[in-house]
């Protein structure tokens, strides 16, 4: 382990320590990162790699894959995966990119323009299927980089009376705001008035 230290740190390409996006919020902390692939059973680690604290998730993500990939064929096994990632998969560079010959699943940025449409369509014109507990899913086709995908839209309950509390939570704090902000510029102005020329 020593010396496998010893060789990444004195390479040009070694990863650097350094600031980047923290998922842990801590922003104040010089960091590397570290992309992983699990299999399904177990999540027991099959691959890994380290990045500068700096890289993008953008970058990250198809890197990984695609080098497991190249492994899989070195050591001549046949067996299709499933890659599942989050959205920074789903990212126009590895959409485009023809030598992707693997099946994954992710979900889709609402950055997209068109995801974005999607959602503010009226849901009565999805066929949609009921998975029970709240849950229910639509099928999308959609084509994107000379690809055919299937975008599914989920939709649970749970998630929309969430999502409706965090909204009136946080106009209650914008109101609230809005009503101290009020009634210290009325203090303001009321100082002026007492304290002006007589």
């Amino acid at each position: 382990m020593t010396e496998f230290r010893r060789v990444l740190f004195r390479s040009e390409n070694s990863p650097k320590i350094t600031y980047g996006h923290s998922k842990d919020h801590r922003h104040d902390l010089p960091q590397l990162v570290l992309s992983l692939i699990c299999g399904n059973r177990g999540g027991i680690p099959v691959a890994f790699n380290v990045h500068s604290g700096n890289t993008s998730d953008k970058e990250i993500i198809p890197n990984i894959i695609e080098k497991f990939e190249e492994f899989l064929k070195l050591i001549e096994i046949q067996k299709d995966f499933i890659y599942t990632a989050d959205s920074a998969l789903y990212s126009k560079r590895f959409l485009l990119d023809k030598k992707h010959n693997f099946h994954w699943l992710t979900r889709v940025p609402e950055s997209i323009r068109t995801a974005r449409a999607i959602l503010s369509e009226d849901s009565s014109e999805f066929e949609w299927v009921d998975l029970g507990d709240g849950y229910k899913i639509a099928s999308y086709p959609h084509r994107e980089g000379g690809y055919k995908h299937r975008w599914m839209i989920v939709s649970s309950r749970k998630s929309h009376f969430k999502e409706i509390a965090t909204l009136e939570k946080n106009l209650q704090k914008e109101e609230d705001y809005l009503h101290k902000k009020n009634q210290a510029d009325q203090s303001k102005r009321l100082l002026q008035h007492v304290g002006g020329p007589a």
